[in-house]
């Protein structure tokens, strides 16, 4: 009898588990339509919904190499050997201009201020468009910040 209780008890906690990593999920791109409602193209919420025509902005530079050139590693992240990624929010309006970037899973320890620092400096992008019309799109950007593993084995 107790065994079939905490067998009912991990169940539980396993959905918990799962629900919650679902909820943490980033979406990757999406665009705001006409109507002012939020699409995500990999995702057809029903067939009058047509996504088909869209194109994802794009990054026209190496982006990688952009945060490599860019980035400064917070002071107190080298003091204390803090590592961890930092997701920033932003849009790409219709014009490929990076605007409203916005922090929604931080780090702190200057690591939030460094990305939005850099994310100030960051060229246009390529907008996305929507049957053929460029169309203002979000993303969600995972910074990810890693101490040198140099001499280690």
């Amino acid at each position: 009898m107790i065994s079939k209780y905490i067998f009912i008890i991990l169940l539980l906690l396993t959905f918990n588990v799962i629900a919650s990593a679902q909820s943490d999920f980033v979406h990757e791109s999406s665009i705001v339509n006409s109507k002012g409602e939020r699409i995500y193209p990999d995702k057809k919420k029903n067939k009058s919904e047509d996504t088909d025509n869209f194109r994802p902005p794009v990054c026209p530079y190496n982006l990688e190499k952009f945060f490599r050139e860019n980035i400064k590693y917070p002071e107190e992240g080298l003091k204390n050997k803090l590592e961890g990624k930092v997701f920033v929010e932003f849009t790409i309006d219709s014009t490929g201009k990076i605007i409203n970037p916005r922090i929604v899973r931080g780090l702190g320890n200057g690591f939030d201020e460094e990305v939005m620092r850099v994310f100030q400096l960051m060229p246009d992008w390529k907008p996305g468009y929507s049957d053929g019309k460029p169309v203002d799109s979000k993303k969600v950007l995972p910074v990810e910040f890693l101490l040198s593993k140099k001499g280690k084995k």
